[in-house]
């Protein structure tokens, strides 16, 4: 723990969702494994505050899924800070390229 050792006391983790298929759409590099594993990990308990972020409005998201995520968040995590975001599109982003964004939702849909 050199975080803690450094005096990092607080944590907070940019989720953005826990579903892989809305972690693919968004080019994150993380599995929703991974993110539940890291915030199960009993070694979160030595800081103060814990955080997570989610995101919503994202392109395929429904309510389920939402509800999937902020389930997760609230019973099995140590989360005492909790924020979430919507998609915002920016023109400095592949989603924010309408041309790119319809190429990359069609190659989603047709790779399932």
């Amino acid at each position: 723990m050199a975080w803690k050792e450094s005096g990092v006391n607080r944590l907070s983790f940019g989720v953005q969702s826990f579903n892989d298929r809305e972690l693919r759409v968004l080019g994150r590099i993380h599995n929703a494994r991974c993110a539940m594993d890291v915030l199960s990990s009993s070694s979160l308990s030595h800081f103060a505050s814990i955080g997570v972020d989610l995101m919503y409005g994202l392109p395929g998201q429904t309510l389920g899924s939402l509800e999937q995520s902020l389930d997760f968040v609230f019973t099995h995590t140590p989360v005492d800070h909790f924020s979430a975001y919507e998609l915002t599109l920016s023109d400095a982003t592949a989603l924010g390229d309408i041309k790119c964004f319809c190429r990359f939702q069609a190659t989603t849909i047709l790779s399932k």
